[in-house]
């Protein structure tokens, strides 16, 4: 009887240090999310923020490029006064040699009349486009601080709202690690194993949300830098030299190649990059000819320098594999 109750004992004892080793666990667990929390936070925050100097310097550039074509302007408009000036000039020296000056003569005073209503139609037109101009760039001016004003503003909502979700996030799996150490009693003896595997789930389910929120603030920044851009005379055709140089995945490459393929610059930065189109049957593929990636429109992706294989009986489309 001793023998047994001894044995008992030892079996109790042994259940209740799983528990505590359980227990150790998860505060172990709770303690190592709440230092990963900060962490995560700047993660975000540093994506964000090192969206705003590119926007800042694209309207700046924007802003250089209007206040040049301002000064071009107001340099027509006086070399257009200059050229009516001298024009009159000629006009009335050219009257006054016909008929000896305009004082004595009524032809010559309606010649010198004509000659200066001709001068003020060409002034008023000169000023009137000018200061047309002038009003159509200071309206894009002001277009451009607008845009990057709201394009910084959906940057800042963006980044809260992250934060709030990544803060929201982390709450409730504090929330479980309260919740499993409350239950730990039903099962003492699996509460470490679980409380493990529960943990590793919930650590990987933070890193792919953090991972997918790096992906479409990529996509997002493209398109805030699409918006606040002001496209002067000449366009610059954009620099898509990452589609091809950086390991982006397909779903990625995809998604850029179809946000660019919708305009003309968009395409030459694709061309630029490499990139070509290639309609295979009902598929549309694109493929890099210097690296030889591969990918659809859906985000899937083939063998290296599948758009450069023939299309034939003996190889048809279903003979190319997905990787």
């Amino acid at each position: 009887m001793d023998k047994e109750l001894k044995a008992l004992k030892e079996t109790q004892k042994g259940i209740s240090k799983q528990y505590k080793s359980a227990q150790k666990l998860y505060d172990t667990q709770a303690r190592e999310l709440q230092q990963l929390q900060p962490q995560y936070e700047q993660s975000i925050i540093q994506g964000y923020e090192s969206q705003r100097p590119m926007l800042e310097q694209t309207a700046q550039k924007s802003i250089a490029d209007i206040g040049l074509q301002k000064e071009q302007t107001k340099q027509q408009r006086e070399s257009a006064l200059s050229t009516a000036r001298r024009q009159y000039e000629q006009g009335l020296q050219k009257t006054q040699q016909l008929f000896g000056g305009v004082a004595g003569s009524s032809a010559g005073m309606a010649a010198s009349d004509i000659t200066g209503a001709e001068q003020m139609r060409q002034f008023g037109q000169a000023t009137t486009q000018a200061g047309q101009n002038l009003m159509q760039l200071g309206q894009a001016e002001r277009d451009v601080q607008t845009n990057l004003t709201n394009a910084l503003q959906q940057l800042e909502v963006r980044k809260q709202q992250d934060l709030m979700k990544l803060r929201d996030s982390f709450r409730q799996e504090l929330n479980q690690i309260n919740q499993a150490k409350g239950t730990l009693s039903m099962n003492k003896a699996n509460a470490q194993l679980a409380a493990l595997q529960d943990y590793n789930n919930r650590r990987r389910a933070l890193d792919d949300m953090v991972t997918e929120q790096r992906m479409n603030l990529e996509t997002y920044a493209q398109q805030l830098r699409l918006q606040a851009q002001y496209t002067p005379a000449t366009a610059k055709v954009p620099d898509l030299t990452n589609l091809s140089t950086v390991p982006l995945p397909s779903n990625v490459i995809a998604s850029n190649i179809d946000l660019y393929s919708q305009t003309d610059e968009g395409l030459k930065g694709l061309t630029n990059a490499g990139w070509r189109q290639y309609d295979v049957g009902n598929l549309e593929l694109w493929g890099n000819q210097r690296t030889g990636r591969t990918v659809d429109l859906a985000g899937n992706e083939y063998q290296p320098f599948t758009f450069a294989q023939k299309i034939t009986e003996e190889n048809p489309l279903s003979g190319f594999i997905k990787k």
